[in-house]
């Protein structure tokens, strides 16, 4: 299975459609890294993440760095590395 990050500063609605979107793809695994807390996540988009990191800053590159080093430690390889906000995508 691929594990796939996807990056984003909060929760707003479209947010919430795209992540429940990745991690509910065939051979996907899916690791969210978010500024807001992963409870802040319908129940549901929560049990279906299979990895977490809440960071100060999605928009500075070395936490996201840091961020993906964890997720490997943890998880083994990474497949992608996906955000939707624009200034985000200029980071990754």
């Amino acid at each position: 299975m691929a594990f796939v990050i996807y990056t984003t500063p909060n929760y707003t609605e479209n947010a919430v459609r795209f992540i429940r979107t990745l991690a509910n793809l065939e051979g996907v695994r899916l690791g969210l890294v978010s500024q807001e807390p992963l409870a802040w996540l319908p129940a549901d988009v929560q049990a279906s993440l299979a990895d977490f990191q809440q960071v100060a800053d999605v928009f500075n590159a070395s936490t996201i760095e840091s961020s993906a080093r964890a997720f490997i430690t943890r998880q083994g390889s990474i497949h992608r590395i996906l955000a939707a906000v624009e200034q985000a995508q200029v980071r990754l």
